[in-house]
């Protein structure tokens, strides 16, 4: 416990930086909370299944989240079976940064999600980034002590997860607007878009809904508020 509480100290800080542009043309500067190439071990996380997760330190990248098998947890609801939750670290607007491949096979629903806003088992959002988009896939959801919901206002017709390749993910998260953003590779323009207030703070996650992958580079900024 406390090399955790170390980090998030040292972590925290940091000075305000640029955490990227946002719609092609504005910047969005935060302080930056967390940085997995500064991590170790595998107790910052709270995984739904430990024995789907595996932990590799990687000399360039730092941390490396391996999801590499069928997790057995069992939702209340109709959501995600496979979600590793960074502990210690709640946050209401952000912005995230991640590189996540896909090592599953290809299918329709071939996807990895990213988690926020969670405040308990049955309430968050997530996006699931898929093959193609239907009703259950590549979208924005909601989790509302039922069965998930999409509240994408736009997305794409589908996300290529290309083989052996590490793609680049940013989430932009602002809780006054309930604006929610969602950049894959191209950091200039949105493959998803959704607009949502029911929870304003929560954790954050990585994981899958029934697949596999890996992530790397994940970072997290709380934005800067207009004074």
């Amino acid at each position: 416990m406390t090399r955790i509480i170390v980090f998030f100290v040292a972590l925290l800080s940091f000075p305000f930086v640029s955490a990227m542009p946002e719609n092609g043309d504005k910047t969005v500067s935060g302080v930056l909370l967390f940085d997995s190439s500064l991590s170790t071990g595998a107790d910052i996380w709270q995984f739904t299944d430990t024995s789907a997760w595996k932990i590799r330190q990687d000399s360039e990248h730092g941390q490396v989240l391996i999801l590499d098998g069928a997790s057995t947890y069992e939702p209340a609801v109709r959501s995600p079976f496979n979600i590793a939750w960074l502990k210690s670290l709640e946050v209401d607007d952000f912005v995230l940064e991640v590189e996540a491949m896909s090592t599953s096979r290809e299918y329709g629903h071939r996807d990895l999600c990213f988690f926020f806003g969670k405040q308990s088992d049955t309430e968050f959002y997530y996006v699931h980034i898929a093959t193609a988009s239907d009703p259950h896939a590549n979208s924005i959801f909601l989790v509302n002590n039922a069965d998930r919901v999409s509240i994408a206002e736009k997305r794409t017709e589908g996300t290529h997860w290309e083989n052996g390749t590490f793609h680049k993910i940013r989430i932009v998260r602002k809780v006054g607007s309930g604006k929610i953003l969602v950049y894959f590779d191209d950091m200039r323009t949105p493959v998803m878009e959704a607009t949502d207030t029911t929870f304003t703070s929560g954790s954050i996650g990585l994981g899958s809904f029934d697949d596999v992958g890996e992530f790397r580079n994940l970072r997290i900024w709380r934005i800067k508020k207009p004074e």
